[in-house]
C-alpha cells in the first residue's frame, strides 16, 4: 500500500493538468509514502484519474486546510 499527500490547491493543480504527479513528487508538491516502484507503474492510470477528477463540477469550501 502506498499513500499520496498533498494541499487542496495542489491536487487541484493535477486535476486542471496544470502537471501530472509525477511532476508533483520531484518538486515535493505531492508526498509519498509507499513502495515508490510499484506506484510508479500505476501513475499512468493514477494521472488519467486525476484528470478525469478534475473535470467533475465541484467546490473546495468544505475542504479542511
Amino acid at each position: 500500500d502506498y499513500t499520496m499527500h498533498a494541499t487542496t490547491e495542489r491536487w487541484n493543480e493535477m486535476g486542471a493538468g496544470e502537471y501530472g504527479p509525477m511532476k508533483a513528487m520531484m518538486f515535493g508538491r505531492l508526498k509519498f509514502t509507499g513502495p515508490k516502484m510499484e506506484a510508479m507503474g500505476n501513475m499512468g492510470p493514477f494521472s488519467n484519474f486525476l484528470l478525469l477528477v478534475g473535470k467533475v463540477p465541484s467546490t473546495t469550501d468544505a475542504c479542511p486546510k
